[in-house]
């Protein structure tokens, strides 16, 4: 073998060892990257064992950063969801000039449901960890209440919001998980909400 075929092939095996390096630390993408640039200097790099083993290893942690990515952000859009609907109804109360509906809860909720929603859109893997405990605080205290107060749809609502968040932001992810959690959030979250308000129409007109 050459000098410059050898020094092709220990350029290859410098940026094999930087991908390593990198997966070691969970920095994915930059490991594909060094993966990337060994293959440049050197195709042959592709039959190297480490590099089948790191490139394997790379798109599959890759795949899998994708999918917890997909499932934070439909549980954000449900958190937004949420917020909104809170802040439609504080500010149809405000048109009625029932101020003193507004629950202090509810303005609580609408503020941190928007700020734990921006973070789990932008992918911040601490923020599932603190979306999973402010799920359980809503479930404890809210649907306590809920429960407490026969209120039965607001139970329900807080119960489907709580299992969808589980379903999304805990084991592992899969696309099972995220088409169960949509169809929970839908029927027994907006669902039940679009039930009462038809109710609370109909009433309107009888």
């Amino acid at each position: 073998m050459s000098d410059t075929a050898l020094d092709i092939r220990s350029q290859a095996l410098a940026h094999l060892q930087k991908a390593d390096s990198y997966r070691r630390i969970g920095l994915n993408s930059q490991a594909q990257h060094e993966l990337w640039q060994a293959q440049q200097i050197d195709p042959a790099i592709v039959g190297d064992p480490q590099f089948q083993t790191l490139y394997g290893g790379a798109v599959t942690q890759s795949e899998h950063d994708q999918s917890r990515r997909l499932a934070a952000r439909i549980g954000a859009v449900m958190l937004f969801i949420d917020a909104l609907i809170n802040g439609l109804v504080a500010l149809v109360l405000l048109a009625l000039g029932d101020a003193s509906g507004i629950g202090a809860g509810a303005l609580i909720a609408l503020i941190v449901n928007m700020i734990i929603g921006a973070n789990l859109w932008r992918g911040k893997a601490h923020w599932q960890r603190n979306t999973l405990a402010w799920v359980v605080l809503g479930l404890l205290f809210m649907g306590a209440r809920a429960l407490i107060a026969h209120e039965w749809p607001d139970f329900v609502m807080q119960v489907a919001l709580s299992c969808a968040m589980f379903l999304l932001l805990t084991g592992t992810p899969a696309r099972w998980r995220n088409i169960t959690a949509v169809f929970v959030y839908t029927v027994g979250y907006l669902g039940v909400l679009g039930v009462v308000i038809l109710l609370g129409f109909l009433r309107g007109l009888g």
